[in-house]
């Protein structure tokens, strides 16, 4: 459910995220937008997406707004932020298979 809107401001988000770091930083600060928007509104059912009017992202920052802006069935996003911030630290090995697992620590 889209928020109502009170002006015409267009709203973007971009997200970055070119290395490990980055995007598991981007993930994380998505996750936290996310439960602050859930939180502030008091919508059980809101999404990164009802807030923006489009999302921009290469490399890792595509993943991740692929994630969040994809719908599926009923109209509603395929992932939270937190299902998809789970799934980048989960698969990093699989997303740049040449860094090593220690990037973590």
């Amino acid at each position: 459910m889209r928020p109502e809107r009170t002006t015409r401001n267009f709203r973007i988000l971009s997200i970055n995220g070119s290395s490990v770091t980055d995007r598991i930083l981007a993930s994380k600060a998505l996750a936290h937008l996310e439960a602050y928007l859930l939180k502030k509104s008091g919508d059980a059912d809101a999404w990164i997406a009802d807030y923006f009017d489009v999302v921009a992202g290469a490399g890792n920052g595509g993943i991740l707004a692929a994630f969040l802006f994809t719908r599926g069935k009923g109209g509603l996003p395929m992932f939270t932020a937190d299902e998809a911030l789970r799934f980048i630290i989960g698969n990093h090995q699989k997303i740049s298979p040449s860094l090593p697992a220690s990037s973590f620590k």
